[in-house]
């Protein structure tokens, strides 16, 4: 699908970068880094990550963001190094996000 026309409820919506639900979102390789974050993410904790555009109104509402805890609690279970890199993966602006795979790794 474009950008801007995800069905808000798709269970995938977990998988999208935000820049997907924007009109004049770029998408791009930071985008599949995204994606490929969440899927470890949900391989980790074993709950699909909170969309990213419920995430930006828990921040905008100041609470905190909602994937933080449940990657603070695998921290011991899974590598500290993979536990950043998951949780860079997941930044809610693109520029926060490693630009490729190869920088992800």
């Amino acid at each position: 699908g474009a950008p801007g026309r995800a069905d808000p409820a798709s269970p995938r919506d977990a998988f999208r970068a935000e820049e997907y639900f924007l009109p004049d979102g770029k998408l791009g390789p930071w985008t599949d880094v995204y994606a490929i974050a969440a899927t470890l993410y949900r391989l980790a904790t074993g709950k699909p990550a909170i969309a990213p555009m419920a995430r930006r109104a828990a921040l905008q509402a100041g609470r905190a963001d909602p994937v933080g805890a449940p990657l603070d609690a695998i921290v011991g279970a899974w590598p500290v190094a993979t536990v950043a890199a998951i949780r860079l993966g997941l930044a809610l602006a693109p520029a926060n996000r490693p630009q490729s795979v190869s920088a992800l790794r």
